[in-house]
């Protein structure tokens, strides 16, 4: 294939925001960052290929319009990330706009959103030509190899969806990241995103609400692995995605990887590191990314996502290596043991909770902890118990958060809603196009409560954690 690639990352368009730094108009402004990794194998091919994220581009100009700069550029492919299922409706709009001024553009989809519901985008979305299922590096490189060459040719290129015959189809082979092959790939190439500084500034920090003290740094969102060995209820990117991706379970990447990845950040001008990749309890290889980016003379403000409770050596080496600054999130859901036991993959006590909130406060580390009304099985006693653990971690220094669960495109949830006492409102890719952007979910009631009653709940919570 000859011609430009363009990578576009469309965010939720919402009010402006202020706070600490600029009003910015997008939430989900924090992108995939397997579309860096993309970018960088397909440069590596000789490929023309530039990333451009809608939501920084408005930043910078209000005006900006994509297609016209699709138009501008003369791209021959462009790849819309669909990955976060709030996006679905800027992305579905995004391609079919381009594809209304430039039919002989080839529009690709890639990302968990458009991977679970393939079939029924190539089905029901005519502007967009493939779906990239899965891990997507090595099998977009390969669908550009194929493009021109006809049928047989795109027949050969793994985890790709397509129409033959006008019929969509699921290609037999299958690709999928290791750890061997990670090394190989570069999440760290900001060089192909196109004003990576606004990004820093703007977008890997615009989805999480910092006091209003904070002085927050150019952030990089950057999970140093892939996967999950366990699967919460809620959760549509637990175990259960590997059915997608064909990999079980998760791993980290080389150490030197890492190391290359988070220097190229470092170089772009990122000091603050956004993580949300947790999977072994102990931590033993999150400490030792730490102790070298330390010798590296790279302090990092680390915001760390705990998927379970922190351990006393991972809170001495965030407070050891880590900036002033540094904060860990912890995501109990609700505050009922029972239901966190059921629900979630990593469960813990609420005494074990507490304790792990004063163990990082005595080290001066930042803590937040994040409550989602809409558990299957809540009731208002349940409700009553989270309230009371919100007061609780409030008092002992963490800053609470509370959200509504949002409905998790293939979670357990979402694929076996009996099972969960949930009735939901939204199941197909076409449900959830129509009830985004404006409707505040959660998208499902429960044998308990309706959403009426979630939504109440998570004013009522709120109040409680502003205390």
């Amino acid at each position: 294939m000859t011609g430009r690639v363009l990578i576009l990352y469309a965010p939720l368009p919402m009010p402006g925001r202020g706070g600490p730094r600029p009003a910015v108009d997008s939430a989900m402004m924090a992108m995939p960052m397997g579309l860096v990794a993309i970018a960088a194998h397909l440069a590596e091919a000789g490929v023309p290929v530039e990333i451009v994220h809608v939501g920084v581009e408005r930043v910078i100009d209000p005006a900006f319009d994509p297609v016209a700069e699709v138009e501008r550029l003369d791209a021959a492919v462009v790849m819309i990330s669909l990955h976060w299922h709030y996006v679905t409706r800027p992305a579905l709009d995004l391609a079919a706009a381009i594809k209304a001024r430039r039919p002989h553009t080839t529009v690709v989809m890639g990302g968990l959103t458009a991977s679970l519901f393939a079939e029924e985008l190539l089905d029901s979305f005519p502007a967009v030509d493939f779906v990239v299922r899965g891990d997507g590096e090595e099998p977009a490189r390969r669908l550009l190899d194929a493009l021109g060459r006809g049928a047989e040719a795109l027949a050969a290129v793994p985890n790709l969806w397509w129409r033959r015959g006008g019929v969509a189809r699921l290609n037999p082979g299958t690709w999928h990241l290791d750890a061997a092959g990670a090394a190989t790939l570069r999440h760290g190439a900001l060089e192909h995103l196109r004003h990576a500084r606004t990004y820093l500034e703007h977008g890997a920090d615009a989805d999480f609400d910092r006091p209003p003290a904070a002085s927050p740094q150019p952030a990089f969102f950057y999970n140093p692995g892939r996967g999950c060995p366990v699967q919460c209820s809620c959760c549509g990117g637990g175990a259960q995605a590997s059915l997608l991706t064909g990999h079980a379970g998760s791993f980290f990447y080389p150490p030197t990887k890492v190391a290359r990845d988070l220097a190229g950040a470092w170089a772009a001008g990122a000091r603050a590191w956004r993580t949300s990749f947790d999977p072994r309890v102990r931590r033993s290889e999150v400490v030792a990314i730490l102790a070298a980016e330390a010798a590296a003379a790279r302090r990092w403000e680390l915001v760390f996502s705990c998927w379970s409770l922190p351990t006393d050596e991972l809170l001495e080496a965030i407070a050891a290596h880590a900036a002033p600054g540094s904060a860990v999130i912890l995501s109990p859901d609700c505050g009922d043991e029972e239901l966190r036991r059921r629900h979630r993959g990593f469960p813990f006590t609420n005494t074990a909770l507490c304790d792990a909130v004063a163990a990082a406060r005595r080290r001066d580390l930042a803590v937040f902890v994040f409550f989602a009304v809409g558990v299957p099985g809540e009731t208002e006693a349940t409700i009553g118990r989270t309230a009371a653990l919100a007061a609780e971690t409030r008092r002992l220094g963490a800053e609470v958060r509370v959200l509504l669960m949002s409905l998790d495109p293939g979670s357990p949830l979402h694929q076996d809603p009996g099972a969960h006492g949930a009735h939901l409102r939204v199941r197909t890719l076409m449900d959830f196009y129509r009830v985004a952007p404006l409707d505040p979910g959660p998208y499902y009631h429960t044998d308990e409560l309706s959403e009426g009653a979630l939504r109440a709940a998570v004013r009522r919570l709120r109040s409680v954690a502003r205390g």
